[in-house]
Parts: C-alpha cells; structure tokens; sequence
C-alpha cells in the first residue's frame, strides 16, 4: 500500500515538473517538490532491511 502510494506521488511530481519546464509553473516551486518526493523513495526503500542488533 506503501508503495502505490510513493509511486503516485512521484508520477503527480513528475507531472508538475513537466508542467514547470513548460513554463506554466516556476521551476523555484516544483524542483523542491520532485526532490521531496525521491527523498522520500529512497528514504523509504533505505529503511527497510537495517540490522536492530540482538
């Protein structure tokens, strides 16, 4: 469920990225949001298998 939703959020980012190449959004707003979202990929994946110690 987890991951439907991160793969939904960067394809919405991508989107608003493409629409801030297009020039119809300044890119200042929607590069910090694509950043967000991989931040938050990568968080996430980074997280999964950490050894806790015994």
């Amino acid at each position: 469920m987890k991951r439907i939703i991160l793969i939904i959020l960067l394809i919405g980012s991508l989107f608003i990225q493409l629409l801030g190449i297009m020039q119809l959004i300044p890119l200042y707003f929607t590069s910090p949001i694509l950043f967000f979202v991989l931040f938050i990929i990568l968080h996430s994946f980074n997280q999964r298998n950490r050894f806790k110690g015994f």
